[in-house]
């Protein structure tokens, strides 16, 4: 893009202009031989991440035919700078809204690229190039990043087992997700002094969006009392390891159990409970005798006024016979 062609070179007598097809053929062997990146950067998905690249300071009134120009080892471009302002009409679409350099930082030779929020497609290798109008155009800072996110605490899901002197066999699962990249599923049971690394089955699915990762691992395991299962979720790019340990497991009724003796229990119990209230009401009963009167005085009372209502109902009644025979 800012490079000499090789017929305008040749047809040059110019010694500079050889020299920039050298450096320009220098420049195209270098890429060829896959050049190195000078830094790694690591940047968190949804984050914001500053590829860094200093040069010596640029004098402010030679701003003008300064060009900063970031791309990626794709040759997509990330940014642009010439002319004395921002030029972003040839953005790659993955970028647009999303990058600036630090404007007011050039002048001290700080051409250094932020991206937000970072994407897992931001994974790649990022080259500057820097012209400032009196040689050719240079590469003054590649850099590596490196995109991740961090896994959730692992959970491990045993399900209902029960308290037994045999072997049974069970199959664990042991979940995480909202990770970056793909991470390394490890499982460990120790049974005493046996420690066993046994190879689960990992499935691995990665969120269209935000291209972060679920895991779920499974493992089946020959579970006894005492056995300890341990689940590590490692993402080498951030070092981290993340592990649950599981000791034993929830303990309830082994199938093939009597329905017939958890039922009869049952029953047992609540025919206890009904007695005990039973007896609870005779003791205060007999404490309180007042309150005993008390019921007796109210029933009677209520007996009485039932009377009293009645009466009056049958003396209506009687009233109002005549008026039917007339009608």
């Amino acid at each position: 893009m800012y490079g000499l062609s090789m017929a305008d070179a040749f047809a040059s007598k110019d010694r500079g202009c050889l020299e920039c097809l050298f450096l320009l053929f220098l420049s195209a062997v270098t890429v060829c031989q896959g050049k190195s990146w000078d830094t790694v950067i690591s940047g968190e998905i949804g984050k914001t991440v500053i590829l860094p690249c200093s040069l010596t300071a640029v004098l402010k009134e030679r701003q003008e035919p300064v060009v900063i120009y970031w791309q990626t080892k794709n040759e997509d471009v990330v940014h642009e700078f010439s002319k004395g302002k921002e030029d972003l009409q040839h953005l790659g679409e993955a970028y647009k809204n999303r990058t600036r350099i630090f404007l007011d930082q050039l002048e001290k030779g700080n051409f250094s690229l932020q991206i937000a929020p970072v994407r897992h497609t931001d994974d790649n290798v990022y080259i500057c190039y820097f012209n400032d109008g009196r040689g050719p155009m240079s590469n003054p800072c590649t850099v590596k990043l490196e995109v991740t996110a961090s896994f959730t605490d692992p959970s491990i899901n045993l399900g209902p087992c029960w308290k037994s002197e045999e072997q049974v066999e069970r199959n664990v699962s042991c979940i995480s997700n909202g990770g970056y990249p793909k991470p390394q599923v490890h499982w460990t049971i120790q049974n005493g002094e046996t420690l066993v690394h046994p190879q689960g089955q990992t499935n691995v699915t990665q969120d269209p969006d935000s291209g972060l990762y679920i895991i779920d691992s499974q493992v089946t395991v020959n579970f006894t009392e005492g056995l300890t299962i341990s689940c590590s979720i490692e993402n080498q790019k951030t070092g981290e390891n993340k592990t649950l340990s599981l000791r034993g497991c929830l303990i309830t009724a082994p199938p093939g159990f009597p329905i017939d003796i958890l039922v009869g229990v049952a029953a047992i119990v609540i025919v206890l409970v009904i007695a005990g209230v039973s007896v609870w009401i005779k003791v205060f009963s007999k404490r309180n005798p007042d309150a005993s009167q008390l019921n007796a005085v109210s029933e009677d009372q209520q007996s009485s006024f039932t009377v009293e209502v009645q009466e009056l109902e049958k003396k209506g009644n009687e009233e109002r016979l005549p008026l039917k025979k007339r009608e």
